[in-house]
């Protein structure tokens, strides 16, 4: 299995030497490593070319003529990998010195497993640990574990990157794009155990807020839940993103079925495509809802609630949300 590890830059100069470092001292070393730099103005490719000269494996370096944003950046040094089995890596982590070993290994003990996730341990920006992992924040906030998604955690096998690639243009981020196609297609594995350190240095792309570096209190899911609440009732931009995934995948598969078949087998295929037409047709119901005069709104939530529309929408929280949220279109 050859692994090879995609690595996505932009302006990491102060933390890039010492992911770079924990690659050298895997046990089980990568086959390549591919750096894409996404036009950074901090001198991180020298860096970059420096740890190339003495690296025990050949590292491929790209420089963006321009910017590209993180998550088509992610998906360019995807594409320029060779492997069987990819890492994706933050530039701002370190990784334990088995964490390839032992995700190689769950690979060979799993083959139906095309994407493979490890928990990773939070830590301040000098490394130090804050006592909390990754995936315990998660079920410390009562979320279930298809919330955990970073990409940064997780091994892709080529089967699954060759339908997935290229990253939707209007995916928000790399990761929900590909680990949530994972989730659906069935085809996720998480192991538990903690393999790299998660770095939280103020600086971080992601701002969810299970990555603060203290278990969330009951108070503070309370908290957490009336912010998500206001600012949601001043935008639907939750239900369009996701409705926008959810009509970039049924595209996909469209466009890519035999890749898919020959990867889930096409009673799952037909199983995963019901599930996303009708998500997709209930978010276009709940959009057109908060698109309505607050009036109006009663009955079409009912009519909705009898179809049942609202058992993987929230339930209760989702109808009062639909009361009272503002609505933007598709």
């Amino acid at each position: 299995m050859k692994v090879s590890i995609a690595l996505a830059a932009y302006n990491g100069g102060a933390y890039l030497a010492e992911q770079l470092e924990s690659f050298a001292a895997q046990t089980r070393l990568p086959d390549e490593l591919v750096v894409v730099d996404d036009g950074s103005r901090d001198g991180t490719p020298d860096i970059v070319r420096a740890f190339a000269a003495r690296a025990p494996f050949p590292v491929k370096l790209v420089e963006n003529a321009e910017n590209l944003g993180y998550a088509q950046n992610f998906g360019k040094a995807l594409s320029l990998c060779s492997g069987d089995l990819l890492f994706m890596s933050d530039q701002d982590d370190v990784w334990f010195d088995r964490k390839i070993e032992i995700v190689a290994d769950l690979a060979s003990r799993n083959p139906g497993a095309a994407c493979l996730m490890n928990d990773a341990l939070l830590t301040d920006g000098e490394l130090v640990p804050a006592g909390v992992s990754k995936l315990g924040q998660i079920r410390a906030a009562g979320l279930p574990d298809t919330a955990f998604v970073m990409g940064c955690c997780a091994a892709l096998r080529r089967e699954l990157l060759d339908i997935l690639l290229p990253i939707p243009e209007k995916s928000p981020s790399h990761d929900n794009w590909l680990v949530e196609v994972a989730d659906l297609f069935g085809l996720t594995h998480r192991c538990e155990e903690p393999l790299q350190y998660y770095r939280r240095h103020g600086a971080n792309t992601s701002n969810f807020f299970v990555n603060e570096t203290q278990k969330p209190s009951r108070l503070d899911r309370l908290s957490r839940n009336l912010r998500q609440l206001w600012r949601r009732a001043r935008s639907s931009d939750s239900l369009a993103k996701e409705h926008g995934f959810h009509g970039a995948l049924d595209a996909r598969i469209a466009e890519r079925r035999e890749a898919c078949e020959q990867l889930i087998g096409s009673d799952r295929l037909g199983e995963v495509e019901s599930k996303v037409v009708r998500r997709r047709e209930t978010l276009e119901a709940r959009l057109a809802i908060r698109r309505r005069g607050f009036g109006a709104r009663p009955l079409a939530i009912i009519t909705l609630w009898r179809k049942g529309g609202y058992r993987a929408s929230g339930g209760v929280p989702g109808v009062l949300k639909d009361l009272i949220v503002c609505g933007s279109a598709v």
